[in-house]
Parts: structure tokens; C-alpha cells; sequence
């Protein structure tokens, strides 16, 4: 039903300025005059400190009804076109979505036009964002991280985003895994034994392996990791390697 609902305002709109101003002059200097319908709604976001009125500047529409629009705000201008799939734009400073007509009804309009006065987008449509309303900055420990931040896995950490929340989950394995013992000339790159005949470590991290007749076990370090030494008997080797 809400699809319904969207689809006949959005045909309403092919008849009226909007999403520009009503009393807008959509006049060009060639003489034509840009169809209604090639914007059917734009909804423009501004990040920042400043503020700005969105104008329509020029626009083409190409021989297969595809919409090309110069829009001019915060001094500068910016190219949309309907071949953007959903028409969506976006930079540091600005973000924007165009509905445009059908292509199939624009064909028959082929043509360039500039307007006699710029078209001005209705103010409601402009939503203004300034720095400090959500997140702009990320702190962890003494770094800080700005602008365009990264979020990424950890060793037992996974990161991600849901909705506007930044959602940390810390599980054994997770993320990148384990970390690995920094030792020099040694890389585990995540090869940490867990398991030991179907048998998992205590909760200490701890795997006992008792020996019997013939082999005995001890613990140490091997390059500078623990390790658990299990060494065969004189008389199992004497079976064992003699020819």
C-alpha cells in the first residue's frame, strides 16, 4: 500500500515544480521549456558548518530519456544523471537523491536547456547536518581518528555497523583471530592449536598429557614459546630406529 501511495505522488508530481519552489520559471535560453516531469523529487543533505540554497543551474536529456542535471550549491556545482542508478551523490560536504521521470516518457524531450533563472529547490527538501550531530570523530585509548574512519575486525573482535551504532562483538576466534605471540623470527599467522586428540584446553589455556611406559612429558619453551616436550625412552628408541 505505501509503495501504492508513493508511486501516485510521485505521478502527481510530473504535473508540478516540485520539488522546486511553485512559482519557479523553468524558461530556457533557447526558447524550450524542461518538462515537469523529468524530477519527480531530490532530497538534498548538507554535512557541516555551512548552509546553502541549492539552485538548478542546467539540465540534458539524452536521446534515450536519460536526465542530466547541473545543480549549483556551496559554490560549486555538481553533475547528476539519471544513468547513476538511483541517482544518488555524495562527498564530505553534500549528499543527494533524485527521483527522476521515466525514460520512456522523457525521450520525446531530447534536448539541452539552461535555464533563464536557476531553479531553486524548495527548502524542505534541504537538510542541514552540522558537525557534532552524530558521530564525526572515533577515540580509543590516546588516538584519535577523524574524517573517513575505517571500521574493521580485531584479533577476538568483530566490528561492524548496525544502523547508527557501531556494534563491537569479543568472542574466542572472532575477527582476525587469536593473536599471535610476537617473537622474533617466529609467525604463528593464527596457527594456535586448540584441540589435542578431541580435547580442548582448560580455562587457563592449559592441555595436560600425561606420558606412561616408555614416554615421558615435560613442559619449557622451544624459541622462546611454551611448549610440551613428549620424548621416547632409550629402549623405545633402540626398537624403534635399529636396523
Amino acid at each position: 500500500m505505501a509503495g501504492s501511495t508513493r508511486s501516485e505522488w510521485l505521478n502527481r508530481n510530473a504535473y508540478r515544480a516540485f520539488p522546486f519552489e511553485e512559482d519557479s520559471d523553468f524558461s530556457c535560453t533557447n526558447g524550450s521549456v524542461f518538462p515537469l516531469g523529468a524530477v519527480l523529487d531530490m532530497r538534498v543533505c548538507l554535512f557541516g558548518e555551512k548552509n546553502s540554497d541549492v539552485l538548478m543551474t542546467s539540465a540534458s536529456i539524452l536521446d534515450d530519456g536519460a536526465v542530466i542535471l547541473t545543480l549549483h550549491a556551496l559554490d560549486r556545482d555538481i553533475s547528476v544523471s539519471s544513468n547513476d542508478g538511483p541517482g544518488d551523490s555524495h562527498d564530505d560536504e553534500m549528499s543527494l537523491r533524485v527521483t527522476y521521470g521515466k525514460k520512456e516518457d522523457m525521450a520525446g524531450f531530447a534536448g539541452d536547456f539552461t535555464f533563464i533563472r536557476p531553479v531553486r529547490l524548495l527548502s524542505s527538501r534541504i537538510l542541514s547536518i552540522p558537525y557534532g550531530i552524530g558521530v564525526d570523530t572515533l577515540t580509543c585509548g590516546d588516538v584519535t581518528g577523524t574524517g573517513k574512519v575505517r571500521v574493521a575486525d580485531g584479533h577476538n573482535t568483530e566490528l561492524d555497523i548496525s544502523g547508527r551504532n557501531l556494534r563491537l562483538r569479543v568472542v574466542r576466534n572472532g575477527g582476525t583471530g587469536p593473536k599471535c605471540p610476537e617473537t622474533k623470527g617466529e609467525i604463528c599467522q593464527g596457527r594456535i592449536l586448540y584441540f589435542l586428540d578431541g580435547q580442548k584446553a582448560d580455562s587457563d589455556g592449559s592441555i595436560w598429557i600425561k606420558g606412561s611406559d616408555g614416554i615421558s612429558t615435560s613442559t619449557g619453551t622451544y624459541k622462546g614459546l611454551p611448549a610440551i616436550f613428549v620424548k621416547t625412552s632409550a629402549i623405545v628408541d633402540s626398537f624403534m630406529y635399529r636396523r
